[in-house]
């Protein structure tokens, strides 16, 4: 019977071009056999998540699909939720179609999606007891109320408007911002296919170049812009990077930028004549709408081109509820607060769990994480609502936030843990400041206490300079105190401002990985400030800050200091002892090597100088006469074992 009700609930939201959200709420025996009722009937269907499931993908490849429609998508989240890939699977279904999410046990974030459900007619939260029957029809009932409407066979207005003011603008880049299933890929490509005929017979000189993060993600801007044509062609990014050929007559169009790492698309934008950069400001493509803020600013400020945008569903009817309430549960559509006049003397600080505040606090404090960070992403509102871990501070004005400081205790972690992460063999999930401190500089100590971390600060552009950074700071160190943490301490891709504003603040260096963190494209930095000021473990912690400063001051500089401390050469002896027997590689120990080298004069000159050059290691071993940087690595822990 519940079936029968369902395909007249399908036939109804075809005709009204809705969609349909079913949030699945028990065991597995009884969503399964009650689901069985209902999949099936719609292609094409993506069925992801689920062990047992032959046929269906894991959860965390869903960016895959982003770009793809389908009829029927089946989100197996009983391992836990994941709001980056609701969101963006979300997006693929078209009008008449269906999304069944499979919920995991009850949590704040999973009581998120199921607390909207009563605003929205076409969303429904279903459990064992109730009558799903009953529910279908419901929802049919409400479903015959909203108007017929044809599915597009045309571009819209809207995107009439965009393609035009594409082809008129190829001289300086368009960036084309909008929400999932408004047919930016769509518009993209036939912008290309109007530019490309328009060209016919004037010149064959003209080629375009389409990048995405995947040839899967253009599709459909591929299948818009017809790839018949000789004059269209799709290059991953990487390749385009790699060769060294004339790009002068090639127009670039990169689809789904927001998902290429942030100093990629700087990279692309300087070598190439970039056309078109399409991306949404959702998050779960890869980078969030800070990203996008920053982008825009680029394009229109900076380099002179244009902002567009799309605002009309395409993939399904204007006013979608299924759409309405992801939106709200997710606060995707969350706006910063107006733009007060506010002193420090005029504000009160606020120290919570994001699960303590109310609806217009979290919309107000998300809306500041989400657009003040490149990275930010709907799964940041899932980790805030649900780890006991994750903490706020809030700067309130009357009654609105204006700053906010995202907090993370992190450690004490089990002994029998310490040693495993010390050697490189276990890294549990979370706990950064104390394992990327017991991993770099071998001290199991630190894993045996308490720290607070500042994983994001925020105060809006237009009131900074007053202080506000500065007395949040200030209570984080009161908190850090008051719960018995050996330090304060903060992680983040290092530029010189950020570097200049942590530092004025009173934290020290004690780390900077040799990796460029490939989405903001710089190295990531570890900085600390004490709270404990008698802790023995402070002594080790200011003399990594030490070698920190020194390899800062080399790689900057190309200068090694001729002197270091007693504590700083017992530090580089137990790092080297690490990289002998295995336990460190040698990209993370390679300026402790030289700076040991350099002090005590105990390898080899010509090695040591090779070392110091600012040469990738496998150049350094083909200097040595060494086929690789393994050969390297273990002619280098030959040598190190002879001489400690």
């Amino acid at each position: 019977m519940a079936n029968e009700v369902f395909l007249q609930l399908i036939e109804k939201l075809k005709t009204a071009h809705l969609r349909a959200v079913f949030l699945w709420d028990g065991p597995p025996q009884w969503w399964q056999t009650a689901l069985a009722d209902f999949s099936g009937n719609l292609s094409p269907c993506l069925r992801l998540g689920g062990a047992d499931s032959a046929d269906s993908a894991e959860v965390t490849r869903y960016r895959d699909y982003l770009g793809e429609s389908y009829q029927e998508v089946i989100l197996d989240l009983s391992a836990g939720l994941n709001y980056d890939a609701l969101a963006a699977l979300h997006g693929t279904v078209t009008g008449g179609g269906c999304l069944h999410v499979i919920l995991p046990a009850a949590s704040p974030s999973s009581q998120r999606l199921t607390g909207w459900v009563e605003k929205f007619a076409t969303v429904q939260h279903l459990t064992p007891t109730d009558n799903i029957h009953r529910q279908l029809e419901t929802m049919l009932a409400a479903v015959a109320q909203y108007p017929a409407r044809r599915h597009p066979d045309k571009p819209s207005e809207q995107q009439s408007t965009v393609i035009d003011a594409l082809i008129k603008n190829i001289e300086s880049p368009n960036l084309l911002i909008a929400d999932r299933g408004r047919g930016k890929s769509t518009a993209a490509g036939l912008a290309i296919r109007k530019l490309l005929q328009q060209n016919t017979g004037v010149s064959t000189d003209l080629k375009v170049v389409v990048t995405a993060p995947r040839r899967r993600a253009a599709a459909t801007l591929l299948e818009h812009a017809g790839t018949q044509s000789n004059q269209l062609t799709f290059v991953a990014w990487d390749r385009l990077l790699r060769d060294n050929l004339n790009h002068a007559n090639e127009l670039l169009v990169i689809d789904e930028a927001g998902a290429i790492p942030q100093h990629i698309l700087k990279q692309l934008l300087a070598k190439f004549n970039v056309w078109i950069m399409t991306t949404t400001v959702d998050g779960y493509e890869g980078s969030g709408r800070g990203f996008a803020i920053r982008l825009q600013r680029e394009v229109t400020q900076t380099m002179a081109g244009k902002s567009l945008s799309l605002t009309e569903p395409m993939r399904w009817a204007p006013g979608d509820p299924a759409e309405q309430w992801l939106a709200n549960a997710l606060l995707m559509n969350s706006q910063p607060p107006a733009k007060p006049s506010v002193t420090t003397e005029n504000l009160s600080l606020q120290h919570c769990h994001a699960s303590e505040l109310d609806e217009q606090q979290l919309t107000d404090c998300f809306a500041l994480l989400m657009e003040a960070h490149y990275q930010s992403s709907p799964n940041d509102l899932r980790l805030l609502l649900d780890d006991t871990d994750q903490q706020l501070l809030l700067a309130v004005h009357e009654q609105k936030c204006v700053g906010v400081v995202w907090l993370a205790t992190e450690g004490p972690l089990p002994a029998e843990l310490h040693q495993p992460i010390v050697s490189g063999q276990r890294r549990p999930p979370g706990n950064l400041l104390p394992q990327t401190l017991a991993y770099h500089f071998q001290l199991a100590e630190v894993l045996a206490h308490k720290w607070l971390r500042v994983v994001r600060i925020v105060v809006p552009e237009h009131i900074r300079q007053r202080g506000i950074a500065t007395s949040l700071l200030n209570e984080c160190e009161r908190i850090a105190e008051q719960a018995g943490c050996l330090a304060l301490g903060t992680s983040f891709g290092g530029t010189t401002g950020l570097l200049e504003f942590w530092q004025k603040a009173g934290y020290q260096l004690v780390r900077q990985s040799q990796k460029l963190n490939m989405a903001s494209g710089y190295a990531a930095v570890t900085m600390l400030k004490p709270v404990q000021p008698f802790a023995g473990e402070l002594t080790l912690l200011n003399t990594a800050a030490e070698l920190a400063q020194a390899e800062r001051q080399w790689r900057h500089q190309g200068a090694l200091t001729a002197t270091i401390s007693t504590d700083l050469l017992l530090l580089l002896e137990r790092q080297l002892a690490a990289f002998i027997d295995g336990s460190v590689t040698l990209p993370d120990i390679q300026f402790s090597i030289i700076l040991w080298a350099q002090v005590t004069g105990r390898l080899p000159l010509p090695l040591q100088q090779s070392l110091q050059q600012p040469i990738a290691l496998a150049e350094v071993a083909k200097q040595a006469g060494l086929r690789s940087q393994a050969e390297l690595s273990e002619t280098l822990r030959g040598l190190l074992q002879k001489q400690l």
